[in-house]
C-alpha cells in the first residue's frame, strides 16, 4: 500500500515527495515571509509542524513545479505566482516566491491561521530542523529579474551571462552565484527552451550542484518530471 497524507491522499514513493514554497512580500522593515499554522493539534499547538511555509506532498506521478504550484493554491489560495527553485535534489523540493503586499492569502481546511513575520521570527517559530532549514534557504534566495536576448542573460536588467542549448546541451554561464545560476538554468528552461519544443522530452545539462538543484538527475533534466506538459 503507497503511504498517504493525513487525509488519505497518495503520496509519491519518489524524490521529491513534496515541496515547500517559502513565500515573502515586501514590508515597511524588510521583507515578511508567510507561516501557516495548522489545525491539527488545535490553535495553541506550537510543537513540530505547527507553523510552515505553504507545503505539501507530492502526488504520485506529479511533476514537481505541478505539486509545488498546487500546495500553493490550495494552502494559501495564491495562484499565477512565480516560484523559483532553491533545491530540488532531495527528499523534499524548496521554491521561493514573492508577492505583492496586498495579495490576499485565503487558508484551505487545514489551517485555522497564518501570519506574516519577520525571518528572525520565523526561524523562533518553527520546527523540526529540516523545517527550519528549508525555509532558511529559501528566506535568503535572491530573486532577481531574469531575461533573455537571444543567447544574453540580463539579471535586474543588466547582461550577466549567456544561455544556450546546442540540440543535445545546455550551457548557462552567468556572473553570479550558484544559486542565481540555478534560477536561470530554471527560468530558460520554463520560458525559452520547453516551449519551443513540445517534443523535447529530454535536456542534457551539467553534472555540477547548479544543475541537480534546478532538477537535473545526473546531468539530464526529464521534462515530464520536471515541468509536465509545459
Amino acid at each position: 500500500m503507497p503511504e498517504t497524507t493525513w487525509d488519505g491522499l497518495p503520496i509519491a514513493d519518489d524524490h521529491p515527495r513534496g515541496a515547500g514554497v517559502v513565500t515573502r512580500r515586501p514590508g515597511p522593515d524588510g521583507p515578511e515571509y508567510l507561516l501557516l499554522h495548522r489545525h491539527h493539534h488545535g490553535p495553541d499547538y506550537e510543537g513540530d509542524w505547527a507553523w510552515t511555509s505553504p507545503s505539501g506532498a507530492r502526488l504520485p506521478g506529479e511533476p514537481i513545479l505541478t505539486g509545488a504550484l498546487r500546495e500553493l493554491g490550495e494552502e494559501a489560495g495564491l495562484t499565477g505566482v512565480e516560484i523559483r527553485p532553491v533545491d530540488l535534489s532531495g527528499p523534499w523540493a524548496a521554491f521561493a516566491c514573492e508577492i505583492t503586499a496586498t495579495t490576499p492569502v485565503v487558508l484551505d481546511h487545514e489551517h485555522d491561521r497564518y501570519t506574516w513575520t519577520t525571518r528572525t521570527q520565523a526561524l523562533a517559530r518553527l520546527a523540526p530542523a529540516s523545517v527550519t532549514a528549508l525555509f532558511a534557504r529559501g528566506a535568503d534566495l535572491h530573486l532577481p529579474h531574469i531575461a533573455f536576448d537571444t543567447t544574453t542573460v540580463t539579471l535586474d536588467g543588466k547582461p550577466a551571462g549567456t544561455a544556450d542549448y546546442d540540440g543535445t546541451t545546455l550551457h548557462v554561464h552567468v556572473d553570479a552565484d550558484d544559486t542565481i545560476a540555478t534560477q536561470v538554468i530554471w527560468v530558460y528552461l520554463r520560458d525559452v527552451l520547453l516551449p519551443a519544443d513540445p517534443d523535447l522530452h529530454q535536456v542534457r545539462g551539467h553534472d555540477t550542484a547548479t544543475y541537480t538543484r534546478a532538477g537535473f538527475v545526473d546531468g539530464i533534466l526529464d521534462r515530464t518530471r520536471v515541468f509536465g506538459n509545459l
